[in-house]
């Protein structure tokens, strides 16, 4: 069970990540787009 809890900690992880990566890239765009303004 403690396994188990480590594996899905990780994937939790992963995907904290990814949506940090994907969180910026929209705040770069929100910034690209109010410097077009």
């Amino acid at each position: 069970m403690i396994r188990k809890s480590i594996k899905n900690r990780k994937i939790f992880n992963h995907d904290n990540s990814a949506f940090k990566v994907s969180f910026n890239q929209i705040g770069g765009f929100l910034v690209e787009l109010c410097k077009g303004l």
